[in-house]
């Protein structure tokens, strides 16, 4: 675990390697500072039998007065500790939350593993880390440190009562250590439980029509009550067990006090110790208890802590994504013998593709489905790289190092729960007013957004229709104005005739001078194109589009989909 702690701490900034030095500073000196009070009260209590009253009076007043700045002291960098803690711990959760975000951002599962349950995931593990591992760091430090200086107290006291307690302390240790291994097994159930507990009623609130439509949403509810009641088993045995730690321990704890008392009592009939040495004992054997009770605390805390850290390291280590800069002028892009398949698929999906893309033309992808028409669209954009060949983008005859900026229409693009205005805006910031109004004018917008008053749009545009998600999505692809590429994945999907068909012809001066691919599983006449891009058992062929082309591709499709049927 420390070693994944170590990996973890090495994103974060040097001002909290700074933070860390402090906090050990001062919680040194705080255990420091508290083992001085334990030989100031042993020399008060023994002072009393000194014989010269008016010597008595003034040692103890001065004994008193040590006593009490000591213990103020104790207690102001024993709150500093805290504090110092406290401003570690946040932190360290809100920058860990923002590192987790870039580094699943950048990563090759951020276009394919995208869900609120993993979101939520990655911000509980973030919090909880952040909350308990450095707290609880603190006290063990603490506690190490406290038990430390106690057995050095006990030894000066009286070396054959330490050699009486220490096992005590260590038969302790090890109770909690063997309840601790089972407690991990446990805490690692309990978050499973919980983690499919909340995704079930996730899905169960985002699908609720369709579970009514269908008559399903009592055998829903009964899947939910199934996974509810597995968290609250796995959690009763957790409970019971950390029950049963407590009493352990507690027990261990009881008689360990009995110990000393006993033993003191009988060394100070001797005459082995002294009565201020056994004052100091009562008054002070936590020192050597306490660290003991807070190390078992402290370690369930850390057992969980190492549930989150494992899953926050999987995040760390996934296989970045180095996007290239952002270039503008790109006027043709250029695949040269492009070679791609995904590492856990044994087809290659595309093979030897060669083709040149150039500026102010359409270009329509055909294929059936799943034959790689999206992961060739994700090489040509920049978001894949190939396995073998390269894709080069050019400006007036010069390679330029990075990829063109683009508008994209995906099929299943993310609406953020804001206004319409401010979804288009994502992709444009400094859009005007009047180009906005012509923006929602050419994506047939304008009865939309002034029937809903600027309101947000519900989580992923659940106050809209499918098609005017569509639109909405389309117009924010529009909307990056200087943009070389523009990527429309099925256009038409979710639109009726009419409406497709106005915005094909209001959109067109939008597409002058750029490169523009559409993916169409059923093209029509509404757009023209300039180049046919098609994609059979991985090999891709470019040619030039005439008008009467689109008949022969429509057939061509439609025959496509008989013979799949068949």
């Amino acid at each position: 675990m420390w070693k994944s702690i170590k990996h973890i701490i090495s994103f974060r900034e040097r001002e909290m390697k700074y933070r860390l030095l402090l906090l050990s500073i001062i919680t040194i000196l705080y255990s420091i500072i508290s083992l001085f009070p334990v030989y100031v009260i042993q020399s008060l209590i023994d002072t009393i039998s000194i014989a010269d009253r008016e010597k008595a009076l003034h040692d103890i007043l001065f004994l008193g007065s040590i006593y009490l700045i000591l213990q103020i002291m104790a207690q102001l960098f024993y709150a500093l500790s805290n504090l110092m803690t406290q401003k570690l711990q946040l932190c360290f959760s809100a920058d860990l939350q923002g590192t987790l975000y870039e580094r699943f951002r950048n990563s090759d599962l951020s276009q394919n593993l995208y869900s609120t349950a993993l979101a939520n995931r990655l911000i509980e593990d973030a919090k909880y880390l952040g909350h308990y591992f450095f707290s609880s760091v603190q006290i063990i430090g603490m506690s190490v440190l406290s038990f430390m200086i106690g057995v050095c107290f006990m030894v000066r006291i009286n070396v054959y009562l330490t050699l009486i307690i220490v096992p005590f302390g260590f038969v302790t240790a090890w109770t909690s250590r063997r309840i601790a291994h089972k407690s991990e097994k446990y805490a690692d159930q309990k978050r499973s439980a919980e983690e499919q507990l909340w995704k079930c009623f996730s899905q169960g609130i985002l699908g609720a029509f369709t579970l009514s439509l269908y008559d399903h949403m009592q055998t829903y509810s009964q899947k939910i009550r199934a996974c509810a009641q597995q968290v609250r088993g796995i959690g009763s045995a957790q409970s019971r067990l950390e029950q049963l730690s407590e009493f352990a321990v507690g027990s261990l704890y009881m008689i360990t006090i009995g110990v000393i008392m006993i033993a003191s009592a009988i060394f100070v009939s001797k005459g082995s110790i002294s009565m201020g040495g056994l004052t100091a004992l009562l008054m002070y054997n936590h020192m050597l208890v306490d660290p003991l009770m807070n190390w078992m605390e402290c370690y369930q805390n850390l057992i969980k802590c190492r549930i989150s850290i494992k899953r926050i390291q999987e995040v760390l280590s996934l296989n970045q994504t180095e996007r290239k800069l952002i270039v503008t002028g790109v006027d043709q892009i250029v695949c040269s013998h492009v070679s791609f398949s995904y590492p856990k698929e044994q087809k290659q999906i595309l093979s030897d593709a060669h083709f040149t893309l150039k500026r102010n033309q359409r270009y329509l992808i055909k294929g059936r489905s799943g034959i790689g028409k999206s992961t060739m669209v994700h090489l040509i954009a920049g978001f894949l790289i190939p396995q073998s060949g390269s894709i080069a983008y050019m400006a007036e005859g010069e390679r330029m190092h990075g990829i063109p900026k683009m508008g994209y229409l995906m099929q299943d693009g993310f609406l953020f729960d804001e206004s319409i205005q401010a979804n288009i805006r994502i992709a444009n910031a400094q859009l005007s007013e009047d180009e906005m109004q012509v923006l929602l004018e050419v994506c047939c917008l304008k009865e939309v957004e002034e029937a809903l008053h600027g309101e947000t749009i519900g989580e992923n545009g659940s106050r809209l229709s499918g098609g005017e998600q569509k639109r909405v999505l389309l117009a924010q692809s529009l909307a990056q104005k200087e943009c070389d590429l523009l990527i429309f994945d099925e256009l038409s999907s979710g639109l009726d005739p009419m409406t497709y068909q106005c915005i094909c012809e209001r959109m067109t001066p939008y597409l002058q001078n750029k490169i523009s691919l559409f993916i169409e599983h059923h093209p029509s006449d509404a757009m023209s194109y300039d180049g046919l891009l098609s994609i059979q058992n991985g090999i891709v062929t470019l040619k030039e589009m005439e008008k009467q082309d689109m008949g022969q591709i429509k057939e061509d499709i439609h025959q496509s989909e008989v013979a799949s049927q068949n």
